[in-house]
This record gives structure tokens, C-alpha cells and sequence, in this order.
């Protein structure tokens, strides 16, 4: 991976209505150059407050050993909860 990445959250109900936020890295591969998205997983999600889904997205990404520090991009499905978040 690269040491850069942009990173999205989208949250979708499932088939039961129970809220996740998805969480996908951009990232350019350092060997071909190619860019490459990939899906890091589902987190249930109980409010779409921009403090809870950044909060939810920081945690995981810690979680995952990923430094936010290193995240030159983000995009949200619910761009204005997450304006100066």
C-alpha cells in the first residue's frame, strides 16, 4: 500500500434497515502506479452525526493500524453532517 491514501465513508441500511457505514481506501500502488480502492469493511452505526460517523471511521482506522495523519482525501455520503469534522 501506499503510505498516502483518501478515504470514504457511505452508510447503507442492509435488508434488515439496520444502518452501516462503509469505510473504502484510495490508494496508488506502488509498484504499477495503478490506482487501487479497496474495501475495508461494515461497521453498524446507530446515528449519522458527523461526530459519530468520524468518530466510528477514526476509531476503525486505529483499529486497523491505519494513520489518519497520512489521508490526503475523504468523501462522505452525508457531505454537509461531516463539513468541519
Amino acid at each position: 500500500m501506499s503510505r498516502y491514501f483518501q478515504v470514504s465513508g457511505d452508510s447503507t441500511p442492509n435488508i434488515t434497515n439496520t444502518d452501516h457505514l462503509t469505510i473504502i481506501l484510495r490508494y496508488v500502488h506502488m509498484v504499477d502506479h495503478q490506482p487501487v480502492e479497496r474495501f475495508l469493511t461494515f461497521i453498524n452505526i446507530s446515528s449519522h452525526t458527523g461526530k459519530n460517523l468520524a468518530g466510528t471511521l477514526l476509531h476503525n482506522l486505529l483499529d486497523q493500524g491505519i494513520n489518519f495523519e497520512n489521508c490526503c482525501g475523504q468523501t462522505y455520503d452525508n457531505a454537509s453532517n461531516m463539513s468541519g469534522k
